[in-house]
């Protein structure tokens, strides 16, 4: 193998780590991915896991300060409710941006997430991707109805969605009316009662479809939204 006129051997070890990271960089990354993945699950796997009436997430551009560990015991403790912050910028898709996007619906699936609050952008990428079955609409929750009333401008809803054309058919009547015009998410650009965390992105609040307990999920969503 020659580069620049040259064998392999021949090379720099500069001009090595250059030849290998320019012809394999996407086998690197790849295999950075899937070693993550795979440590992530082989980590919940084998460390005893305390099972909590609600588990939220929260993922987005947030700074969190060093009380995090005192506002996590006390989610637990308080709430029975197990608190994951991660500062994520979903704006600029790196290794661990992609690891999150994927996670995300592996922890809805194996019913280990019930609310999610996630950066606006994030959040509407999976519903125009038609990942609106990721989410619980909140206007099936009854439990919900006195919150979503009183934060009615700051609703997403089935409107705003940009779906394909063949999803947006499931979402049509055969009149062309849409007849499951849903809630999904509330905005919001601050958590009170996560006092450890500054905010520098609108996030949105939603449930998803494995959520375990609606009453005690309605209960952490006041309280956050206190």
């Amino acid at each position: 193998m020659e580069k620049y006129g040259e064998s392999f051997k021949e090379l720099s070890t500069k001009k090595k780590i250059g030849h290998i990271w320019e012809y394999y960089r996407w086998h690197i990354f790849s295999a950075i991915v899937g070693v993550i993945i795979i440590g992530t699950f082989a980590s919940s796997y084998f460390k005893p896991k305390v099972n909590y009436a609600v588990d939220v997430m929260i993922a987005g551009k947030v700074i969190s300060d060093e009380t995090q560990p005192e506002v996590i015991k006390k989610f637990e403790e308080e709430l029975n409710t197990s608190l994951n912050i991660a500062s994520v910028n979903f704006e600029n898709m790196g290794q661990f941006e992609m690891v999150m996007m994927q996670k995300i619906p592996l922890l809805i699936r194996t019913e280990e997430l019930d609310v999610l609050i996630l950066s606006k952008g994030a959040f509407m990428s999976y519903l125009n991707q038609g990942g609106s079955g990721m989410f619980m609409p909140l206007d099936d929750i009854l439990e919900l109805k006195t919150i979503l009333e009183a934060r009615k401008t700051d609703l997403i809803t089935t409107k705003d969605i940009e779906l394909s054309e063949e999803s947006q058919e499931e979402l049509t009547d055969s009149k062309g009316i849409q007849s499951k015009d849903h809630i999904y998410g509330i905005k919001v650009n601050q958590l009170s009662n996560v006092p450890n965390l500054t905010i520098e992105d609108e996030l949105v609040i939603g449930v998803t479809a494995t959520m375990k307990d609606p009453v005690k999920t309605a209960e952490v969503i006041s309280y956050l939204l206190q």
